[in-house]
């Protein structure tokens, strides 16, 4: 027993430690930056489409993803590990294996450093909360919806010179979303999405 919480304790103080040991300038960009990149986004949901009468007697909604892209604005508190961003992302996606549809979100999300290395790589964490909207496609049948979304996941970051100013990140923050009304399924229509986040970040000192 002795044994087991001698070891508990060296792990809570490694623990302790690893993430939450502040060292005397932040970690990620220490003050205001601009990010922008590629977004590959993956969208699954469990509820039924809408027939043309209404009723939810067809196949599973079916997302295929295409292309999209991102930017941002954030900043990193002076200091502290903590950091919060505004992205603004567009998505095509083929919707029911029929139409194209656009995913636009805006989130507003709070950002956890996680560590940083000496050598410029840094690990976060992600969490938030925004908006996405599926716009209607080229057949005029209404299956343009908005909703709330959550999402959580990890990034990583490497900044390419030492005053932080410029780096390459990469980011899979997964996203859940409740789309209200009847557009596109019988009631509230849950999606699960998972944006593949690829890009930069310029920071400004």
């Amino acid at each position: 027993m002795k044994r087991q919480i001698l070891t508990s304790l060296l792990l809570a103080g490694s623990f302790c430690f690893l993430f939450f040991s502040s060292p005397t300038q932040a970690c990620g960009h220490e003050g205001w930056y601009f990010g922008t990149g590629y977004s590959q986004l993956l969208q699954y949901s469990p509820n039924n489409q809408l027939t043309a009468a209404g009723v939810s007697s067809l196949g599973r909604i079916n997302f295929k993803t295409r292309w999209g892209g991102y930017a941002k604005v954030g900043y990193d508190f002076c200091a502290s590990r903590w950091g919060v961003e505004l992205p603004v992302s567009f998505n095509r996606q083929r919707l029911n294996r029929s139409e194209m549809v656009n995913v636009i979100g805006v989130d507003l999300n709070a950002l956890f450093h996680i560590i940083e290395t000496q050598n410029g790589i840094d690990f976060y964490w992600i969490g938030g909360t925004g908006m996405n909207i599926i716009t209607d496609g080229s057949i005029n049948n209404n299956t343009g919806a908005g909703g709330i979304n959550f999402n959580f996941g990890p990034g990583f970051q490497y900044f390419l010179d030492q005053k932080r100013n410029v780096s390459l990140n990469f980011s899979v923050p997964a996203k859940y979303t409740l789309y209200f009304g009847s557009h596109l399924s019988q009631g509230h229509t849950s999606v699960i999405g998972i944006p593949l986040l690829a890009g930069f970040t310029v920071g400004f000192k």
